[in-house]
């Protein structure tokens, strides 16, 4: 099957987590509704295209590998808001504040991030699709980002569209430049087990309509040990 091959590596990434009050964690591997959103935001797609990147979504499946694991940075951040704050996007228009309390308050957040990590992806989405998400993904309807706005890619996303027989195949067969020969990886658990891994839940689904994260998905986690390159004969 034909399968897109990404690489996230950023001086800081956030993939997140269950957010409790003003707590936001990052996980180790990139959630699926995080990998539409960015493919979304490659291809155009608004906020309000909530149809649109729910079936993306729906038909889209990923497997992960750690080719660099990073470090855990924790922030912590204070400002001072007031009810007629405003700031930039990356729309390049200005936005607001929608509600919340009226006059100035300060707000607290302690956020988590990757350090120095690289991540390879394998991304399976329908082969009608596939070579205008490659496309968008080269050249991007917006700036993308790695998880929140400030973690900007430090390398180009798109390694290339390549031949493999599933997702798993695909993170075990691509490349990598270090000495090791098992790394922890992250794929859909109907793909079966490697000896050294578990099922786990993650809650990275999203309804994308009303702005909720809505289930969890049934993956395997654990370590693989890389495919060994064909030695062509001279």
């Amino acid at each position: 099957m034909r399968t897109l091959i990404l690489r996230f590596e950023a001086p800081l990434m956030a993939f997140g987590g269950v957010a409790v009050d003003e707590r936001l964690p990052t996980s180790r591997f990139p959630g699926l509704s995080m990998v539409c959103g960015m493919i979304g935001n490659a291809l155009g797609f608004r906020r309000g295209d909530g149809q649109a990147l729910q079936e993306l979504q729906a038909d889209m499946e990923i497997a992960s590998r750690l080719d660099r694991p990073g470090h855990l940075l924790r922030d912590y951040q204070t400002a001072r808001l007031d009810a007629g704050d405003r700031m930039w996007t990356t729309r390049g228009v200005r936005a607001g504040r929608d509600g919340g309390a009226k006059g100035a308050f300060t707000c607290q957040l302690e956020k988590e991030f990757l350090s120095d990590a690289s991540v390879t992806l394998a991304v399976s989405v329908p082969d009608d699709r596939i070579e205008a998400i490659g496309s968008a993904l080269l050249e991007p309807a917006r700036p993308l980002f790695l998880g929140r706005a400030s973690c900007l890619p430090s390398c180009q996303i798109l390694i290339g569209i390549e031949e493999h027989p599933d997702l798993l195949m695909a993170v075990r067969t691509v490349p990598f430049d270090g000495p090791e020969t098992m790394l922890r990886a992250q794929w859909p658990a109907r793909l079966g087990g490697a000896e050294q891994s578990r099922l786990a839940w993650v809650p990275d689904i999203r309804d994308w309509t009303n702005r909720v994260h809505s289930g969890v998905r049934e993956v395997r986690e654990g370590m693989i040990a890389l495919a060994k390159p064909e030695v062509v004969p001279c």
